[in-house]
């Protein structure tokens, strides 16, 4: 799948927002102020209960919006004819919310995409360009960013297509799969809850990273020959002669 498969992927508009019942740098501050507090030895957790609170109310708020963007993509997978399609939503845990904000020590609160998010996943490549310009021709003045890893996969081997839509002044997370994206991210996260790693965050050791974007690249090339064999009518390889004789 090329770049050109998803179009408008290249400069996407980008928005971000003002919180009704508390500011965006009200908001941020409170984040910092727990981010730091989450180290055990600062002494300071304590005292911060109405601040996570208030994120957490913060957080509560992506509910509404969240269900209004799985309705929406429900809608595009019944217009789509896309019946096998299996559509999840999920409100990212105050705990991860955390994990992340110290991951990623620069990112302000407000603008974490994923607070609200929804995944789509689909029988194949022709199924997720379909949904995915779909999406973007009836959200149009929704999506306020792209995120194309088919055609550049994360280093630890992650494929999807990702659409961040505004709704109701929230960020939500579309992630939109193909079975086999699914099962590679899926075994990962189970391979990360065995061992206690982050897997997928690149906390890993080079040989079992190696292994695991071989098994993505395994996947991804079936997913190039179902699409082939779907277009052309005909296996994208051929048996010459009987091999048993």
């Amino acid at each position: 799948m090329t770049q050109e498969s998803f179009p408008g992927i290249a400069k996407p508009p980008v928005f971000y927002f003002r919180d009704a019942a508390v500011s965006q740098t009200r908001l941020n501050k409170i984040a910092k102020q727990l981010r730091n507090a989450s180290d055990p030895l600062s002494g300071h957790v304590e005292n911060l209960l109405a601040e996570r609170e208030l994120v957490n109310e913060y957080r509560r708020g992506f509910q509404t919006p969240m269900l209004k963007v799985r309705m929406g993509l429900t809608s595009f997978t019944n217009t789509l004819g896309a019946e096998d399609a299996r559509l999840t939503q999920r409100l990212k845990r105050f705990d991860r919310i955390m994990l992340k904000l110290r991951r990623e020590a620069t990112m302000p609160l407000a603008k974490m995409q994923d607070i609200g998010g929804c995944r789509l996943i689909v029988r194949d490549l022709e199924e997720q360009r379909n949904v995915f310009t779909h999406l973007q021709r009836v959200w149009k003045d929704e999506v306020a960013q792209t995120y194309d890893y088919v055609t550049h996969p994360r280093e630890s081997g992650y494929r999807a297509v990702h659409v961040v839509v505004l709704k109701d002044g929230r960020l939500i997370e579309c992630q939109i799969r193909t079975e086999n994206q699914h099962l590679w991210a899926d075994y990962v996260e189970r391979l990360g809850r065995d061992t206690g790693v982050e897997l997928k965050w690149g906390n890993i050791e080079l040989d079992l990273q190696q292994e695991l974007q071989q098994f993505s690249q395994v996947l991804a090339d079936d997913d190039q020959l179902a699409v082939q064999f779907r277009s052309d009518g005909v296996l994208p390889f051929a048996i010459e002669g009987d091999q048993t004789k």
